[in-house]
Order: structure tokens, then sequence, then C-alpha cells
């Protein structure tokens, strides 16, 4: 298999972003401060099927509210989006920017994001270095996803 690597994660949002792999969550978790850039080194997972993937993916989670899963399969890397809990509602964020995040918990991948993946945005093909970018979209309203998106940069 084919080794796509994560070099570095810009967060280019106003809320902290956390990272976890589920696969080797000991040596594959981090946060990154608003506006900042983090020098990480990380694998993407393969994974073939809904158990994998609720025990390898990379979980990147914005301000504990929003969440991407992220991982390869076949020859494309694939990503979904979602809230980090409970039931979206489609309303904007009431309360402030957190200032302190926590690391994503462990164990906290919902197989149906497997189902529902797509290629992610810039470089999706496998095979190479990359730079994981977390953007804000300024102004998106509805749905909640619709305030963060993330893409891959070749390097």
């Amino acid at each position: 298999m084919a080794v796509t690597n994560i070099k570095g994660i810009r967060n280019r949002t106003p809320f902290w972003v956390a990272f976890r792999k589920l696969e080797d969550p000991q040596k594959n978790v981090g946060k990154v401060a608003p506006g900042e850039s983090l020098a990480h080194e990380i694998w993407i997972p393969w994974v073939n099927d809904g158990l994998e993937f609720a025990k390898k993916v990379l979980i990147v989670d914005v301000n504990q509210r929003w969440r991407a899963y992220i991982w390869q399969k076949g020859d494309y890397i694939f990503y979904r989006r979602g809230p980090a809990s409970g039931p979206e509602t489609g309303f904007p964020y009431h309360e402030p920017p957190r200032t302190i995040v926590q690391d994503v918990p462990l164990g906290l991948a919902d197989s149906k994001y497997f189902v529902e993946g797509v290629p992610i945005p810039g470089v999706s093909v496998i095979r190479g270095d990359r730079i994981l970018t977390i953007h804000h979209i300024p102004g998106r309203r509805l749905p909640l996803t619709s305030f963060f998106d993330v893409s891959l940069t070749a390097i």
C-alpha cells in the first residue's frame, strides 16, 4: 500500500483545532491554535470498511463542535464532515470561540461517515507528502458544517 503522509497542519480558522489518528492515538495527537501551523507527521490511514474506520480514521476537531474524518481507500483520500456530537441543528454557533480545546476523545468515529465519504478537496490522490489545511468559510450560516472545510496540498 502506498503511503500518503501529512507533514503539517494549517489552521486557517478563528478556533482551536485538535486532531487524533485512532490507529496510533498516543503518537498522532495534537492541537493547533487559531491561525497557526504545526509541523507534525501523520500517515493517512488505510480504511477498507466501517469496522476499520472506527479503529483507524484520522479525526480533525474544530472548536469541539465540528469534525472531519480523513482516510484513504483505493486510489483516493476521502473525508466527511459532521458535528462533533449530537444532531446538526442548522443554526449558527451562539457561544464565543473556545479558548482552550481538549483532545479528541478516543473511539468516537461513526462508521456511517465511511460510507458517505467523498474525495477530499485539493490533491486527493494517494502517495506523497501533503499539508492539511482547515479553512474557515466566513458568512456561511447553514448548515453548521459549511462553516469549515479541509483540503490537502502536495509539497
